[in-house]
């Protein structure tokens, strides 16, 4: 570490600010390039040390401009990965030591392609150019270095911005897992309830609470051995947690899972929405972790923030219970029962700015959509209404006075037979069955 120190003192002047920046330059010329002539990086660029040794020294630069996937979408979220692990290095080590490592990789990198072309030479009696060995394997590497530096805090900050989505969005996620038989299913004891809350478990709860009271998590519950009560079975692990079938919105060690979408459902309505409340949230943590000045103490207040003021959404009890009704009834959680209580959150304010900002869709495709929800609806329960009201005259009412009169004639014919004998049961059966008609 002394001898960090010392190198940073004497040639940390020397330092690039913002490197990834330049470097994501480079790899957006090298897209540039093999999208014009796909040929060009490995006849003139690539580090070939064959060529290399023949006189074109440039390849042990010009290397570094690597093309990249040229499919837009994936090279929008290749980059913008490759700038965020970028910055954030060079956030926590600084200027100096992330250029030092950035510029270490690549003279590793040439290093490893000389040795493979005279190891190859040694063995083979043939040298082999490095064709392999391009600027992957230090993209690769700060992969690597992200991960040790920042173990659980990119998952606890995504977390958290689940958790904030889904609570300040209940409604509209609410409305994206509607459909008029789905209000019959949602809390009928087989289904998850109406009443939307995320369970994390007992084991990511602890964590959680740990952050909350008092912005540290020093310890995480474990699994333990489950005791059958039966000597002669071998003893199974269990898990720290469980999966909580009751809850809407469950997280199951590596994923969420969210439970209310119906059957007969497209789930594109669903990742829609699910996918715009997420990025929202996510845009607006950038934007402040963005502007902060220490980046490892901002973004460690966000994640104990977001989660003090929204752990409310977060339940892992029994979700059929009524007490679980009455509780988020407490914690002022949204309890929309049928379709119709739900559409109305696809015209509100917030989503009509959530789904604006994201550019997904305007304020007249929402209302649109909204009027073509109440038709569905109104289509839906009329059809059903009438089918009932059909199979109640044709069926259900001729069968009941079928009943009815068998049970008078009963009566009847067995007291023309014997006059005392006793038809209570008979009389009580055809009162009542008569006043349901």
């Amino acid at each position: 570490m002394n001898f960090m120190n010392r190198l940073e003192r004497r040639f940390g002047r020397f330092a690039i600010p913002n490197l990834i920046r330049y470097i994501i330059a480079l790899y957006i010329l090298g897209t540039v390039i093999n999208i014009v002539n796909p040929s060009f990086y490995y006849q003139w660029l690539m580090l070939d040390i064959g060529r290399v040794l023949d006189g074109q020294i440039w390849r042990l630069i010009t290397f570094i401009i690597y093309p990249m996937d040229s499919n837009p979408i994936f090279l929008f979220f290749e980059l913008y990965l490759y700038y965020m692990i970028g910055t954030s290095l060079e956030n926590a080590w600084g200027s100096f030591r992330f250029n030092l490592y950035y510029v270490s990789g690549i003279l590793f990198t040439i290093a490893a392609a000389f040795l493979f072309y005279f190891g190859t030479w040694l063995i083979i009696g043939m040298p082999v150019s490095g064709y392999g060995f391009g600027m992957e394997y230090i993209n690769r590497s700060m992969f690597f270095a992200f991960a040790a530096l920042y173990p659980n805090i990119q998952f606890l900050l995504f977390l958290s911005a689940i958790l904030k989505g889904v609570d300040e969005n209940a409604e509209l996620l609410r409305m994206s897992a509607s459909v008029p038989g789905n209000d019959h299913r949602l809390g009928a004891n087989e289904a998850p309830p109406a009443i939307i809350s995320v369970f994390v478990g007992e084991q990511l709860e602890d964590v959680l609470s740990q952050l909350i009271e008092t912005g540290e998590a020093t310890r995480s519950k474990q699994g333990g051995r489950l005791n059958t009560g039966v000597h002669t079975l071998p003893e199974l692990r269990r898990d720290a947690t469980d999966r909580n079938r009751t809850s809407p919105f469950a997280f199951t060690g590596n994923k969420f899972e969210f439970r209310m979408v119906a059957s007969s459902m497209s789930i594109a309505g669903v990742n829609t929405a699910l996918n715009t409340i997420v990025a929202d949230v996510l845009e607006d943590m950038a934007d402040e972790l963005e502007q902060a000045e220490n980046f490892d103490l901002a973004v460690h207040d966000l994640i104990k923030k977001t989660l003090t003021e929204h752990q409310r959404i977060v339940f892992n009890g029994n979700g059929y219970s009524e007490a679980w009704v009455e509780e988020a009834a407490r914690r002022e959680l949204p309890n929309l029962k049928t379709m119709v209580d739900a559409i109305p959150s696809l015209v509100s304010e917030k989503t009509i700015r959530l789904f604006g900002r994201q550019h997904v869709l305007n304020e007249v495709e929402l209302r649109a959509r909204a009027e073509i929800h109440y038709e569905l609806y109104s289509k839906a329960i009329n059809i059903e209404a009438k089918t009932m009201v059909e199979m109640a005259s044709r069926k259900y009412i001729p069968a009941v006075i079928r009943f009815t009169k068998g049970l008078a004639d009963s009566i009847n014919s067995v007291k023309s037979a014997v006059a005392d004998a006793d038809v209570s049961v008979q009389t009580e059966l055809l009162v009542k069955t008569s006043k349901l008609l």
